[in-house]
């Protein structure tokens, strides 16, 4: 029992370190393809809210320009 609760205790740890690395491992990827794309106006959004007000706003201005 002992042994299999320190290689439990192992996998436990390594799920943590992965959870831990994941969001630099995916800022640098983001922050690779945004390089890539430097030419494109891209938006990047703080919250969900931040994202549906800017969606708001467009369709209003759009509806204004048909």
């Amino acid at each position: 029992p002992i042994l299999k609760r320190c290689e439990a205790l192992k996998e436990y740890s390594e799920f943590i370190e992965l959870i831990k690395d994941y969001r630099e491992a995916v800022r640098t990827e983001i922050k690779k393809l945004l390089s890539q794309y430097s030419e494109k106006n891209i938006i990047i959004f703080k919250s969900r809210n931040d994202a549906d007000i800017y969606l708001d706003n467009l369709k209003k201005v759009l509806d204004f320009k048909i």
